[in-house]
């Protein structure tokens, strides 16, 4: 189930590639991607346990100074959708660094009858946590879904490697002054 329900995230991740999205640039297990019409620029490594998530961070034209989180996530719960404009509290793990964050759910979307994308975003990067990420392997993300949300065939963690993350945060900066 893993597996297919990755595949279908990839593959509406691929689509969405061909419409409003270009990769500009990949460096280990990073990518670099520019958006609408070249006002954004992510960068992003994809979930170890569900390759279609994405952990990474935006840079918008203007502001490139700044990092603004960005996750796409999945749940089998379409219930979820109820939560759009909500935070959802969060735990990261950078190798021993634990801290929560309270994650505002941006936008949901259904792929299919029983799984859902999320877009949560609005929280800019502090220097200590991109210092604690470029100094790290691999964050470990939990999504701490009220009670009434959870659901036991529901994935609820995941971990994506932090291998290129500071190349990649470089190339975006490089890539929004140039918008």
């Amino acid at each position: 189930m893993n597996h297919l329900l990755g595949t279908m995230l990839s593959m509406v991740f691929l689509v969405q590639s061909s419409s409003a999205m270009e990769v500009e640039w990949t460096y280990k297990d990073w990518k670099v991607t520019r958006h609408d019409n070249s006002q954004m620029i992510s960068y992003s490594s994809h979930g170890d346990v569900v390759w279609g998530r994405e952990f990474g961070f935006s840079k918008h034209k203007g502001d490139c100074d700044n990092d603004t989180l960005l996750m796409y996530w999945s749940s089998e719960n379409s219930k979820i959708s109820t939560l759009k404009g909500r935070e959802l509290p969060m735990l990261f793990q950078v190798d021993n660094t634990r801290f929560g964050l309270n994650a505002p759910l941006v936008s949901t979307a259904e792929l299919t009858p029983n799984t859902l994308i999320m877009i949560l975003s609005y929280i800019k990067a502090t220097p200590t946590l991109v210092e604690l990420l470029s100094k790290g392997q691999n964050i470990d993300v939990s999504v701490l879904y009220p009670d009434v949300f959870t659901q036991e065939n529901d994935i609820t963690r995941d971990s994506f490697s932090l291998n290129g993350f500071t190349a990649s945060r470089l190339k975006a900066q490089e890539y929004c002054q140039q918008l």
